[in-house]
């Protein structure tokens, strides 16, 4: 979904709204990943390095 986002934004002509989706969905990404971290929903976090 991310992906998807960021090559619809580059291939806009006005890209501040799509930016502001793509935001959006990374900042909710970044949520669950810390969360995951938290209650150690994944064996190693060691290739990903967040916050």
């Amino acid at each position: 979904m991310v992906v998807s986002h960021s090559i619809r934004a580059n291939a806009e002509h006005d890209k501040p709204p799509m930016l502001l989706v793509l935001r959006g969905q990374l900042d909710e990404l970044f949520i669950l990943i810390r969360l995951a971290k938290e209650v150690q929903a994944f064996k190693s976090f060691a290739a990903c390095r967040v916050g």
